[in-house]
């Protein structure tokens, strides 16, 4: 279907340029949308990162789990000296809710988000 619809705006195009805004403001539009329904829906995992001094990170890393996730710390060196890198891995619902969190406790935090395919073994908490 898609591929018709592009061939016809493609073949009209010296005759009705018109179509090519419509057919390109449509594309735009379908994109938002599914970005959009993909992020509510927000099925799969991900792995927050989070990048904190470490005078920072035991009161992070006890609401963290306060909050039922599984933090896993690693201990690191930064241009300015130690850091400690925490990792979470949850479900996608729980991503804004999380990051939130950690804004709240910690401003100057470094934070990525990953998503992630196939996790195995370790330990995630029942989450809902």
């Amino acid at each position: 279907m898609w591929v018709s619809i592009t061939g016809s705006v493609l073949a009209g195009l010296s005759a009705a340029p018109l179509k090519a805004v419509v057919f390109a403001f449509a594309f735009a539009i379908g994109n938002f949308t599914g970005s959009y329904l993909e992020d509510l829906i927000a099925l799969g995992l991900s792995t927050i990162q989070i990048i904190v001094k470490p005078d920072e990170c035991p009161d992070l890393v006890k609401v963290l789990r306060d909050n039922k996730l599984a933090v896993t710390v690693t201990h690191g060196e930064g241009r300015d000296g130690a850091r400690e890198i925490l990792q979470i891995h949850l479900k996608r619902r729980r991503l804004r809710p999380t990051i939130t969190l950690i804004n709240k406790h910690v401003s100057n935090a470094v934070i990525t988000v990953s998503d992630v395919r196939v996790i195995k073994g370790g330990y995630m908490r029942n989450q809902p």
